[in-house]
């Protein structure tokens, strides 16, 4: 390409670029818009009676009634937020009206082990009841969609909405689970083996993020999330032509607190 053309398209692109890059340099010193953060916490599930309530078989003509406590263990977890701030503040903001300063969105992903504790149930079948032991291994993997809201204290020049920001997010959620449980039946022990579940729930979020300076903040949060599979899990009792169903249709309850650092730009 000849000089006199990359000279020419030099010009074009300085004037295309010169409103933005000189908008973008009097908003420098201000917060910035985008935000990514890691974090790391801990969590619980609420009990889930209904995680194993009814096996069916070929050979009874009444299905075995189940009844366990559903006692799931704590968890770690780790995420990933991705998200935006409507400011008219910092590099890539846009001249928003001043009320949408208050609201942002983000994406938030985010793994951790949900896990069976070995635990001891009952069974009924006609008429007949009898002790049985389950246990399971598993895990989530949240996709969630968070539409956020938030207000700001000690506001100065380098954060003029507020170093200190409550906000409260909420949001659809994608889960991606599997469970792989084992249980023991009169002796027999019986182990369908790993099934996942692709399920839409519902997340929830609560937080307080404080800015060490414009492009570093921490903040602590708690989450809320539910979602409700369903595993079908089946196989054939070890040494007999008897098949199984297992019916697996738990609600989970999860809660869990996080502490996070993050980029601003």
């Amino acid at each position: 390409m000849k000089k006199g053309k990359i000279f020419w398209i030099a010009v074009i692109a300085a004037l295309v670029l010169a409103p933005t890059l000189a908008g973008a340099q009097q908003k420098a010193g201000s917060e910035p818009s985008f935000f990514i953060e890691g974090y790391v916490g801990g969590g619980a599930a609420s009990n889930s009676s209904k995680f194993a309530d009814r096996i069916n078989t070929n050979v009874l003509a009444d299905p075995i009634n189940l009844s366990t406590p559903g006692n799931f263990d704590p968890f770690i977890l780790g995420g990933l937020k991705f998200g935006y701030w409507f400011t008219p503040y910092g590099t890539y903001a846009m001249n928003y009206p001043d009320w949408m300063q208050y609201f942002g969105f983000y994406t938030d992903v985010s793994y951790h082990k949900l896990s069976l504790s070995a635990q001891r149930g009952r069974f009924t079948v006609g008429g007949v009841a009898d002790m049985f032991d389950a246990s399971s291994d598993g895990s989530v993997f949240t996709w969630a969609f968070m539409f956020a809201g938030r207000y700001g204290f000690y506001q100065d020049s380098e954060v003029p909405f507020g170093r200190l920001q409550p906000y409260l997010a909420v949001g659809p959620a994608i889960f991606f689970s599997d469970q792989n449980i084992t249980g023991r039946f009169a002796g027999t022990s019986l182990s369908p083996g790993n099934k996942t579940s692709v399920d839409l729930g519902l997340a929830l979020e609560t937080g307080l993020r404080y800015f060490v300076n414009k492009s570093i903040s921490i903040e602590a949060s708690f989450k809320y999330r539910y979602f409700a599979p369903k595993y079908g899990f089946g196989g054939t009792v070890p040494g007999t032509v008897i098949s199984y169903n297992l019916r697996s249709r738990p609600d989970f309850n999860l809660f869990s607190g996080q502490f996070g650092v993050a980029y601003h730009f």
